[in-house]
């Protein structure tokens, strides 16, 4: 699977930020904090390939805009 880097959350000062990319797949990876193993256990019917990451609101909302975008 290749990424293509598409966008940070806005308000970032810098660089270690939150970041989305697409893949070649048709997917999106986020980059986001990592969860501490206390939270980690909270997530639902979590499997042992997949793993939680915790993102600014205020980025879910620089998603939702591009992916309306894209709608057209």
């Amino acid at each position: 699977m290749t990424l293509t880097y598409l966008f940070k959350w806005a308000a970032s000062a810098g660089g270690n930020c939150p970041a989305v990319y697409s893949t070649d797949e048709g997917d999106l990876v986020i980059q986001g904090y990592t969860l501490d193993t206390d939270e980690t256990a909270q997530l639902r019917s979590r499997a042992d390939n997949e793993a939680g990451v915790r993102i600014p609101y205020e980025m879910a909302e620089q998603i939702a805009d591009m992916v309306n975008a894209r709608r057209g």
